[in-house]
């Protein structure tokens, strides 16, 4: 199964999920994952939005600050994502490592902590059909300086392994890059656990998340590595640029098209 081309709703500030939908349908995009941190709405507006332009939602974005022993309990948290995937006919909801400035916890109190989480959020989650991947991060582009307490996809894949059989990973190429993890390692990850991924340029200036072909990463590798994996789902473009775009519309025709290039470009490596 081909990778298919997403746009994630954070690439978008400033729109409602109404008009982000629409933008991403008349774009041509595949599907499209919904950020209910950006803009939060009523469970009945997602479905309205959905059904109105007939898009397929993949993910909601994101649980935050839930893995460490310190974090709060996450369940009450997790109660709105959980309304918001039920009402888009959302299949995740992304479950982001822990990000902070410094003075985590050691590491074994950390996979702990986070694999009886999600085990918890899993048994809450599971009667609807969504379920939780666990995400490996780097470097944050969003919380500037902050780093991830779960930076190796081998720890997140064991927090997984630990956490129940059907939780599976989001992995992300920015993320890979920013913790130094080739993008080969996604083969031994056994395929029924990749169950997300996103994609994002490494901007050289600056280092944060940008359009993919104009930073520095060899994104089509990216692409022959999931799909050497075994995945064939979305993928989506995740940024986070930090002001409105004048014409969305126009961003994200070219973002799709950036996007079907590089997963046309890692295929053809993929055929060689």
């Amino acid at each position: 199964m081909a990778l298919q081309a997403y746009l994630n709703q954070s690439c978008f500030p400033g729109i409602s999920v109404a008009h982000f939908l629409e933008v991403a349908a008349v774009a041509g995009c595949d599907g499209a994952d919904l950020n209910v941190l950006m803009q939060p709405v009523r469970p009945r507006d997602f479905s309205a939005a959905v059904q109105a332009t007939g898009m397929r939602i993949s993910a909601i974005h994101a649980l935050m600050d839930w893995a460490l022993p310190d974090d709060p309990e996450p369940l009450a948290t997790m109660e709105p994502l959980l309304e918001a995937a039920i009402a888009a006919n959302a299949s995740y909801i992304v479950c982001v490592a822990p990000l902070r400035l410094g003075g985590f916890p050691p590491d074994l109190d950390i996979w702990a902590a986070a694999s009886d989480r999600l085990r918890e959020l899993a048994a809450r989650a599971r009667p609807a059909r969504v379920r939780h991947p666990q995400e490996q991060w780097g470097r944050s582009s969003s919380r500037r300086g902050a780093v991830s307490g779960i930076r190796r996809v081998a720890d997140a894949l064991s927090i997984a392994e630990r956490a129940g059989e059907d939780i599976v990973l989001a992995v992300d190429s920015y993320n890979l890059a920013t913790a130094d993890e080739p993008f080969d390692v996604l083969r031994a990850v056994p395929a029924h656990r990749l169950g997300v991924a996103h994609l994002a340029d490494l901007e050289p200036a600056e280092g944060g998340r940008t359009l993919a072909g104009r930073g520095t990463l060899d994104l089509p590798a990216f692409v022959r590595a999931l799909t050497q994996a075994g995945y064939g789902g979305p993928l989506s473009l995740e940024i986070f640029p930090a002001t409105s775009w004048q014409d969305p519309l126009a961003f994200a025709r070219e973002a799709v098209a950036a996007m079907r290039r590089c997963i046309a470009e890692g295929n053809a490596g993929e055929r060689e």
